[in-house]
Order: C-alpha cells, then structure tokens, then sequence
C-alpha cells in the first residue's frame, strides 16, 4: 500500500500511530510503514489509542475508518487535547463533504477518501512530516533568538500600540517584576522611572517622551533610571521601528553607568574635574561608546576641513577595534578625510565631538576609512558659529603695532567676519592677550581691490616658540563686515568647485 519512492529519507526518532479495525490490513501497513519509522504503534481501540498516544506521543496519527460506529470525532479531540501540534491523516469512506467540514474544524492535517491509492497516503505522510520539520525549524530559531534576547547585555522590551508586551530577563529583573503582564499592572507609564536631568530624553515629568523618542528613532538618547534598589543608572536608549507591523516597536537601554558620563556630560562637573583626569577617563570611554552607535547603527556625522571649508556627511560605523575604528561614508568626505589626515565624529548622543588623529586606512570601492588614535574634544565643529576660510593667493597683508608697521612676512591662515588668523614668518613675542593693534588686509575681487582696515585685538598669542600664529578679533564697521562678508561667500563658492573638481591623482 505504501510507495516507498515518496518516503523521506529524514524520518530519524519520528513515531506513528496507525488506528485500523481490520487486522490483516492493519498488519500490512504496519509492516510496511515499520521500514521507515522508527516505532510504529497499530491498534483496532480507540481507548488503547489514547492511552498508547498519551504514553510514546507519536508525532503522526492516521485514523482509517470503516465503520460508522466509530467516535472518530472524539479519539482526534483527546489526541489534540494532548499535544495539539500532532499531525492527524483521516481515511474515510464515508460521506466526505461532512466529514471534511469536521476535520478541518478539528485541526485534521491531511482528509484522504478511500479508496486512497498509496501515492496519496504516501504524499499525505511526507506533508506531515515537511510541516513537522518546518515546525522544528522554527523552534530552534525562536529558541536562539530567546537566548540572545534573554543573555543580551541590553534590556529590551516589545511595545504594542505603545502597551508593553513582551520583555526579556534583564528588563523585568531591573523592574524587579516577573512578567509583563504585572509590569503593566504595578507600573501604567514607563516614563515615570526616567529621572529629570538637563538634556536627556526625558527632562520634565509628561506623557510625550515615547512620542518624542518615536519621531527620533534614528537617534540615541541619554536617560536615566531607578533600579529595584533605588540606585539611578544611565542608559543610551533607543526606539526601533518594526517597519513590517507599525504597531509594533521594541525599545532598547544600554547601561553606560560605569562610564561615568554624568559628569562629563555636565559642563560645570567636568570642568571642576582635574583635565588629566578627565583625559583618561576619555581614552576609556571613546571606544566604549562607539560600540554602542555601532551596536544601535545610530549614524554619526563625519567634519573635516579643506581651506577652512566644513566638509560634512553621514557616516555609519561597521567596526570598533581596541585602537581604531571602520567607518563607511560617502566618496567626497573619504577625499575630505585624506586631504585634512584626520577626522571628527560628532552625535546628539556623544557628550564632546571625537577627534581622529590618524588615518589609517582608506577604500574607496568600499566607501570605508579606517581611523586611529581617538579622544574626545571639548571643542565642535557642530559649534562653529562663522565661516573661516583661507583666502586665496591675492591678497596682501600688514600689522601695525603702536603704530608702526611689523615688519615681517605674514600670510593669513584663515579667515571670518569675526577675526583672522596670521601665521609669521617672524613672531611677534612681544605681543600679548588683550594687546591692541591694526591690520591692513587688500583682497581682489573681480580684479578689483577689497580692502579692509581695522583695530583690532590679540585673541590668541604665540604660545611656543615653533607657534608662528596669532588670532586677533576684529573690530569692523558694518561696511568693512559687508564687504569682508563678501569675499568670505566668493570664496566659499571657489573652494567648494575646486574640492568637487580635484581628482583622484590630486590626493
């Protein structure tokens, strides 16, 4: 009766129940099924088929029917009440539309009327078993992911119309709950653990901080909470949209606690702290926290300078090594990045933008660049609140000093409506912070002659003795602003062309 062409190959451990009246039938199919199972149980009673179900349970069950007085609808409830996953094959005689109506009602897999040729039966039993393995897939793949869920370092909780529904160990051991369901009871608003601080997600007791969070899920945010023993934590947090089920969003906290970043996010705490310290406490924290927007994929912004020109783009970090890290970027910032042979990271989340002294490798086919030697910087580019720009070639530059011009070669590193940075070809010791003086600057505009004149004052001296530069604040009337304010834009627009039109052998 049964084609063993259509038999899996795959049948290891796997058990049936064959339920058939008639002896010598049942003993046939039995023997032949024996061949490709490894136990295979056949009985005419259905109180001995319970009661065998309930001892091995067989993962196939086939009922052949031949007499109407069998209560076929009652042995396939008892059997699902058991194990509701078994898979059932019911041959029938019988009215078939009736009976296929109240097979597939109870949960039957497969309705087979006779006569079924053993093609059938076979095709039905390898169904079984095809849904039986899929089903086991699923389970050794819910089964890893409920590991790492449950062992991941982060605490993570599902949301369902903004409601909790599902969360791992971490989270309800820190709320000190044993299921969500009483978490949602004991505690109606998440947002009510987030302590105020000045910054973070959540600075003021409200009811939009998911709202908030939601509109910004490519963002990381700073909060911080109470544990079960009223210790308050820090964690980077993040809202994760499930693009497939909108409904659906899983938030995700991050214990940075030991980095001790309270503090280095307070300005006045951090500059209470002694630098030294704070240095090394840097050194320690950059990579730490780079792994976290790595491990979130939250993009960071990339800042590089050409000629004074900001070079900006997204950027996203593929690797954290112990003194470097991959990011991958767009073509123009890699060309921005070897010109400049450095970089600098910012994000909302980092509380000091992230310098990156050295280069160590770049792809252009991959759009990475590898980078080394990182520390924080108390300085922004995000901060800069005017363009500096280095002037091209034509212009002529003179400092006057009580009166009496410098004499010495002096070129102009950059310049803003604000000040001007002068590098000297011999440095003006003699000048100090607060120092007053005048500078004559010609600049050519459209060959014609820009020219600035101004007081001027010592913002920065010459500290050593290698440091050939001066920043000095300029005092400029509203002409000399609008008219230095248009040589800035020109030369904005130069810059900009002669960066997008350098070529590869340029750098």
């Amino acid at each position: 009766m049964y084609d063993n062409k259509h038999i899996l190959n795959s049948l290891n451990n796997l058990e049936l129940l064959y339920i058939e009246n008639k002896y010598d039938f049942r003993k046939q199919v039995s023997d032949i099924l024996e061949e490709h199972f490894t136990n295979v149980y056949n009985t005419q009673n259905a109180d001995e088929a319970i009661d065998i179900f309930r001892t091995h349970k067989p993962k196939i069950v086939i009922i052949d029917i031949d007499d109407r007085r069998y209560d076929w609808v009652k042995t396939v409830t008892r059997i699902k009440d058991i194990k509701s996953n078994t898979k059932i094959i019911l041959i029938s005689k019988f009215d078939a539309h009736i009976m296929l109506m109240e097979a597939i009602n109870l949960g039957v897999t497969k309705f087979l009327v006779k006569p079924a040729t053993p093609t059938e039966l076979s095709d039905a039993i390898n169904f079984c078993i095809q849904q039986l393995q899929h089903e086991n897939d699923i389970k050794i793949f819910n089964t890893y992911v409920y590991n790492i869920y449950n062992h991941d370092k982060s605490m993570l909780i599902m949301l369902k119309n903004g409601r909790p529904v599902v969360a791992n160990h971490i989270f309800l051991n820190f709320f000190n709950v044993e299921s969500v369901k009483e978490f949602n009871y004991k505690y109606p608003d998440l947002g009510e653990f987030f302590l105020h601080h000045e910054g973070y997600l959540f600075s003021q007791l409200n009811n939009y901080w998911l709202d908030n969070a939601k509109a910004h899920h490519n963002n990381l945010f700073h909060v911080q909470i109470k544990n079960k023993r009223g210790e308050p934590r820090h964690f980077l947090f993040k809202y994760h949209l499930i693009s497939q089920e909108k409904a659906y969003a899983i938030l995700s906290f991050d214990d940075v606690t030991e980095l001790d970043l309270t503090k280095t996010l307070d300005t006045e705490k951090a500059h209470n702290e002694s630098k030294t310290k704070l240095l090394e406490k840097d050194k320690e924290n950059v990579y730490n926290l780079l792994e976290l927007l790595q491990k979130s994929k939250v993009k960071v912004h990339v800042h590089n300078y050409y000629k004074g020109l900001t070079i900006v783009h997204d950027a996203e970090i593929i690797d954290v090594k112990e003194n470097s890290i991959t990011i991958t970027t767009v073509y123009l910032q890699q060309k921005a990045i070897q010109i400049d042979k450095r970089a600098i990271i910012t994000s909302p989340v980092l509380p000091y933008s992230i310098v990156c002294n050295k280069v160590v490798k770049i792809d252009y086919k991959k759009h990475t660049v590898e980078l080394g030697d990182l520390e924080f910087s108390r300085t922004s580019p995000a901060l800069r609140k005017t363009i500096r720009l280095s002037p091209n070639s034509k212009y002529s530059v003179s400092l006057f000093i009580n009166n009496q011009r410098y004499k010495t070669d002096i070129s102009i590193i950059d310049i803003s409506i604000e000040s001007v940075n002068l590098k000297f070809e011999d440095v003006p010791l003699n000048l100090k912070k607060n120092d007053k003086v005048t500078i004559d600057i010609i600049f050519n505009i459209d060959n014609k002659p820009l020219i600035i004149n101004s007081e001027a004052i010592v913002l920065r001296e010459a500290q050593e003795q290698h440091n050939s530069n001066v920043v000095f604040l300029l005092n400029l009337n509203i002409n000399q602003k609008n008219h230095l304010l248009k040589y800035i834009k020109n030369r904005q627009v130069e810059i900009i062309k002669e960066f997008k039109n350098m070529k590869d052998k340029t750098l």
